[in-house]
């Protein structure tokens, strides 16, 4: 962006890191306020660190999101992820860099309690954790790592599964887990920042058997309202009749 001629252009600028940070580069404060036009924060906190380089009217805050299309994985992918989860009761999703906010050790950690079940934790790019990663998932046989998934195939993973898992300590809104909710599959994610409307929304700083707790929550209750929505019966007159004879 500092090297990219503006000339009559509109700019705006969006950064999706969860955590911004406490030192600005001086080189991005001269960006920012020389070429770019308007700032779009994805939440409070964004806004006020864009606060203290831009005057306010520059900054507006927004969303990124934008629903996902009904997706078109390959048929590889679908059979791959077909066998993957025979004999599973639940299908967790849990996606992100291999980096400590992503908290993705945790999430293999919970599997050790839930041995029918089935965690699939997408990973994309590199980060400090990828190899303890890999270890941690080969230690479970309900654990399976899939690396830089496509969007089509990522987001048919997420249609199948169960719960989709986000337990960041930082993030900035959770693409994945908006999806997740549109592609009629449960999230659940920490309050760190807005969530999607649907969230099943946890404390950051719940312990393993919180979240364990939370989880079995989530699922006994979607149980039972699959039970009383099956109870119920269209009124019929001929129904009526027979419960008055």
């Amino acid at each position: 962006m500092a090297i990219l001629p503006k000339g009559k252009s509109k700019w705006l600028l969006t950064l999706h890191h969860g955590n911004l940070g406490d030192h600005v580069p001086i080189w991005i404060i001269w960006v920012l306020r020389l070429k770019v036009d308007f700032v779009l924060a994805l939440n409070d906190r964004h806004f006020k660190w864009y606060s203290h380089i831009l005057a306010i009217d520059r900054i507006k805050l927004s969303s990124p999101y934008v629903p996902p299309m009904p997706p078109a994985p390959t048929p590889e992918f679908v059979i791959k992820i077909s066998r993957l989860i025979a004999g599973f009761e639940k299908i967790f999703v849990c996606s992100g860099y291999p980096t400590a906010i992503y908290n993705h050790l945790m999430a293999i950690e919970l599997m050790q309690y839930r041995t029918e079940d089935l965690l699939i934790c997408c990973l994309y790019g590199n980060g400090e954790l990828i190899e303890e990663i890999r270890r941690k998932a080969s230690l479970f046989s309900n654990v399976i790592i899939c690396e830089s998934l496509s969007e089509d195939d990522f987001n048919y993973l997420l249609s199948t599964a169960d719960l989709y898992l986000r337990l960041n300590s930082e993030d900035s809104f959770g693409i994945a887990v908006a999806d997740a909710i549109n592609l009629g599959t449960t999230a659940m994610a920490t309050d760190v920042c807005y969530r999607y409307p649907g969230t099943n929304l946890i404390n950051v700083s719940d312990s393993e058997s919180e979240l364990l707790s939370k989880i079995a929550d989530i699922f006994n209750s979607e149980r039972k309202k699959g039970i009383s929505e099956k109870n119920i019966q269209e009124f019929s007159y001929s129904i009526f009749r027979k419960k008055l004879c």
